[in-house]
């Protein structure tokens, strides 16, 4: 599994996914995801472990005190609830650190992940980043406002009007 990062300066970096431990008592060498429960259960591994969470996750887990990498789980890429999860993360609980896609991911959705605040995602194959680059500027313009801060068509349209 690799990781495709995007940097806040358009950059992507790849390198390999961080392993997801979802057995109690396992141990790894290095940086994984955890479930809620494992996470909870093990605050010395906090610097070096990451949440992973479902879809179907209760709002009251994401409430509180997050590490550094939350991933949230694609379980089919006709899921649609991780972008949701995405989005209430970053506007509705204020969370600015790393947020992860991982899962039944596909190129496709790459410009959405993006725009509801994704920082990573996980694929399957070593991407190849000529592809992904494409993937993401697949659409020029946006009419709506998201995490990823682009201006609107309409509020382009309205701002050169004023001009």
């Amino acid at each position: 599994m690799w990781m495709v990062e995007l940097s806040p300066d358009g950059d992507l970096l790849v390198h390999e996914a961080w392993p997801i431990i979802e057995t109690e008592g396992v141990s790894v060498d290095g940086p994984c995801l955890r479930p809620p429960g494992l996470w909870l259960s093990d605050p010395l591994a906090h610097a070096e472990t990451g949440l992973i969470v479902d879809p179907d996750v209760a709002s009251s887990a994401l409430a509180g005190p997050l590490p550094r990498i939350v991933a949230i789980r694609f379980p089919s890429f006709t899921d649609g609830r991780g972008y949701s999860i995405a989005r209430r993360l970053r506007e509705h609980h204020g969370y600015r650190a790393r947020l992860w896609a991982v899962g039944e991911v596909l190129l496709d959705q790459l410009h959405l992940i993006a725009r509801v605040g994704f920082d990573a995602f996980v694929m399957s194959e070593r991407p190849d980043l000529r592809v992904i680059r494409r993937a993401l500027a697949r659409y020029p313009a946006v009419y709506q406002t998201a995490a990823d801060g682009r201006q609107p068509a309409w509020s382009l349209r309205r701002s050169n009007r004023a001009a």
